[in-house]
């Protein structure tokens, strides 16, 4: 039902109503429209406040659409970039851009129009245009937009529709030739709103228009298009009609809204929420049914049903304006309110107990319509109960709405049993330590398993794996109460990978070639080595010549089921050097010489060799002759080199003097040279020598010590010897021969006496060798007594005496002597 004398129908005011009752707080109505719909683009809903898309407002499709798509603004004065809205709060606004030679850019909609056109009926189309040049250069001025765009509209059908390019920019040709239009360059003055009108004679039935810009063939001429060059038109109040029909209409801002459709119990009041903009002074409510407004010039009057709206189940509502003159007329708009009954919750009774986790069951109640709740409902709809838990559990069915209800029951579930049980992991190897499960819920059950092959205690679930065979077995748990329960698990056992290799040997030579491993076991699998080593992961290549030297174990891990690995200790070693270091001859009396060669830790081995870890030869030993020296470093890296030690036969500076002791006066002495003849003689601390004889000159020389040194005369192995002698003055010592201890004063006894003398040590022997008297003292004499006191018989008697100096020199005398009393 169309609004008489108005633009908008009923059904459309309602739509628009209840959009902007979600996004703004107010309704303007706009100038009549006809049967283009929402003419003053006033119906929308959430719109940005500066820039947004056709598709926010009601009725209208966007056709050609670029990444700017429509400007739209309805919740301020203006429309686009500051363009002052004509009339009501919203307008729309399309933009239009030469491209090139191949394409172009222009924005298009469409519409549905209120009611089919009329073959051969005359329709005026009258409209407001905002044109500007906007973001770009000058356009419509300087022919920029208005050759090469017009603004226009096409009429069609909806089962013939407009097929709109799909991308940007299109060609010639992509939309079809409008019915009527402007050409651009009439859309003047700029930057301001202007009327115009339009006669369209309609020759077929079309419920449907597009309008907006359609380009010609200059817009496709960069010559007489530039591509930089564009701008908008912004449009608002469309109205399409015939002759004198509502496009003749002053503005008339008048709207109302009924406000959505309600429900209300029976013996219930509603209080309503109407809306109404324009400048409406008054309103009236008024019903189809028998019930009664407290107030029906309120917007917000409050609504009893009556009887018959209660036996009918439904009144409808109706809002009208009064009737201000002028041109516009009253506005009417109506909701739908539906009386009914209140629900009835009676949930259906159950059986006294249900089995926990047994099969779901449907519960039921005196209504439909409900939702149901509780800790056992699995579906809130139908009701599905699922008993998964023991115990006393509340279920409660609800019916909400206008006119709800509830009711509640105990569902009584007999706990059950839970055969949840899981093994440590789901696969194993028959190698492991056997798995125990762990039962997570009910104890005491049983344990069986298939198929065969897998030995398990029934008990407790411990599976001796070294007893079984390899497989997939199913193994299942069954509980023994009397809600019993049962689970079952897979269980995976494998034969343990054989990681089985080794190398050729242990110890390897860091210059030896790369050593591979072989692998008896199970291959593909990677190795690797410690403390830094290289190898290869895949075949085990070990790269000597890039590892330090010492010990390394390479591990190698399968890849298979059950990953096991495998480790070899090998050892690198450092290559050894035996070379032996240069010798030279040696004569026989030199010392022994250190033997040494590039790498220590060998063994040396030839004559004259000896020592251990510092190793020397001796000439001596090994004497004259050329020898033989070996020296080998054993081990993984073994070395040996040998070398000829020549050994010449030495001078023997041998020679002595007859004493080594010379007290003045006494003849000069002269050596005896034993050894090589014809060597040099000389004497130390100024001493006089005969060089060539080696006669010493006692007289000329000092009293004290000498060294005497002999050199032979040989160039290649001379010799030396060393000789030390003193020369002392003589000691003058008196020794009586006879003695008489007769107590008569006169030689009594016998002493020894002499110059220069320190001490004496004197023994008497009888003439069987027997000591009869010692001492050691200068003063000490023997009286002719025994040292037991007794008087030594007349004789012959013997001495022995030891003289020291007072510088030290020892001397000895011997003898024999009388005793005659």
């Amino acid at each position: 039902m169309k609004r008489k004398g108005s633009v908008i129908t009923v059904v459309q005011m309602k739509k628009a109503a209840l959009i902007l009752m979600m996004c703004l707080s107010n309704l303007v109505n706009t100038q009549a429209q006809g049967l283009f719909a929402n003419g003053g683009f006033e119906n929308y809903s959430s719109c940005p406040s500066a820039l947004g898309q056709v598709s926010n407002v009601d009725g209208i499709s966007d056709c050609t659409v670029t990444t700017d798509y429509y400007n739209c603004s309805f919740t301020t004065s203006s429309c686009g970039n500051a363009v002052p809205i004509v009339s009501g709060n919203g307008c729309i606004g399309m933009f239009a851009q030469p491209w090139s030679a191949t394409g172009t850019y222009s924005e298009s909609a469409f519409i549905e129009l209120d009611a089919p056109t009329i073959n051969g009926t005359q329709y005026d189309i009258k409209f407001s245009l905002y044109a500007r040049d906007i973001w770009f250069n000058s356009c419509s001025a300087n022919g920029g937009i208005g050759p090469c765009f017009s603004f226009g509209f096409y009429f069609f059908k909806s089962t013939n529709p407009v097929s709109c390019p799909g991308s940007f920019p299109f060609a010639v040709g992509s939309l079809p030739t409008p019915d009527v239009l402007i050409d651009g360059s009439q859309l003047t003055p700029l930057n301001n709103w202007n009327d115009y009108n339009l006669s369209y004679t309609a020759d077929d039935a079309y419920d449907r228009v597009l309008f907006g810009w359609f380009p010609n063939t200059l817009a496709y001429d960069n010559s007489a298009c530039p591509s930089s060059q564009g701008g908008y038109v912004y449009i608002d109040d469309v109205c399409i009609d015939v002759p004198g029909g509502n496009c003749a209409v002053v503005t008339c801002n008048y709207a109302v809204n009924a406000g959505s459709n309600e429900i209300v119990c029976e013996g219930g009041a509603i209080t309503l929420s109407a809306i109404a903009t324009g400048g409406v002074l008054n309103t009236t409510w008024i019903t189809s049914g028998d019930g009664s407004f407290n107030d029906g010039s309120l917007l917000t009057a409050s609504y009893i049903p009556g009887p018959s709206d209660i036996l009918t189940g439904s009144a409808t509502l109706t809002i009208t304006t009064d009737n201000p003159g002028a041109g516009c007329i009253e506005v009417s708009d109506d909701m739908q309110l539906t009386i009914t009954n209140y629900a009835d919750a009676t949930i259906t009774p159950l059986p006294p107990a249900l089995c926990q986790n047994s099969n779901p069951i449907n519960l039921t109640s005196a209504s439909s319509g409900g939702t149901w709740s509780g800790s056992g409902i699995t579906n809130v709809i139908s009701g599905e109960f699922t008993p998964t838990a023991g115990g006393n559990i509340e279920t409660i069915y609800t019916i909400t709405g206008q006119c709800p209800d509830a009711d509640t029951i105990q569902v009584t579930v007999i706990p059950s049993d839970t055969a949840s049980f899981s093994f440590p992991q789901p696969i194993y190897c028959l190698s492991d330590f056997d798995p125990t499960p762990a039962i997570l819920a009910t104890t005491g059950g049983t344990f069986t398993s298939s198929p065969a092959g897998l030995t398990i205690s029934s008990s407790t679930g411990i599976i001796n794996l070294s007893a079984s065979s390899a497989g997939i077995y199913g193994v299942l748990y069954t509980t023994g109460g009397s809600c019993n329960d049962s689970l079952s698990v897979s269980v995976i056992l494998n034969d343990f990978d054989d990681p089985s290799f080794s190398y050729s040997k242990t110890d390897y030579c860091e210059t030896e070639l790369n050593p591979f491993p072989s692998i008896s076991g199970l291959s593909g699998g990677s190795f690797s080595i410690d403390n830094g080593g290289a190898i290869s992961s895949t075949n085990g290549e070990i790269y000597l010549d890039s590892n330090n030297t010492g010990s390394y174990t390479v591990n190698y891990i399968t890849n298979g089921n059950c990953t096991n690995s495998q480790d070899f200790i090998l050892n690198i070693e450092v290559e050894v050097d035996a070379t032996i270091d240069s010798i030279e001859p040696i004569c026989t009396n030199n010392a022994s010489i250190y033997l040494s060669a590039q790498d220590p830790g060998g063994i040396w081995s030839g004559s004259g060799v000896s020592g251990g870890s510092e190793p020397t030869f001796s000439p001596n030993v090994a004497g004259e002759g050329n020898w033989q020296i070996v020296y080998e470093i054993p081990g993984v890296c073994s070395d040996i080199d040998s070398v000829q030690i020549t050994v010449l036969q030495s001078d023997i500076a041998e020679f002595a003097y007859v004493d080594s002791l010379f007290c003045i006066p006494v003849e000069d002495p002269t050596p005896m040279v034993t050894g090589t003849s014809g060597g040099t003689f000389s004497i130390d601390n100024f001493g006089i020598i005969d060089d060539s004889t080696g006669e010493i000159n006692l007289d000329n020389s000092s009293i004290g010590d000498y060294a005497i040194t002999y050199i032979t005369s040989s160039a290649t192995c001379p010799d030396t010897a060393i000789r030390i002698i003193e020369i002392c003055e003589e000691i003058v010592l008196i020794i009586p021969k006879v003695f008489s201890p007769n107590s008569d004063n006169i030689n009594d006894i016998f002493s020894v006496s002499g110059d220069n003398i320190a001490n004496v040590d004197a023994q008497i022997f009888n003439r069987w060798g027997e000591m009869i008297m010692e001492w050691n003292t200068p003063k000490g004499f023997w009286d002719g007594r025994t040292s037991a006191g007794k008087e030594a018989p007349n004789g012959t008697y013997f001495y022995l005496i030891k003289i020291v100096d007072t510088e030290g020199h020892d001397f000895g005398e011997q003898g024999s002597l009388t005793l005659i009393r």
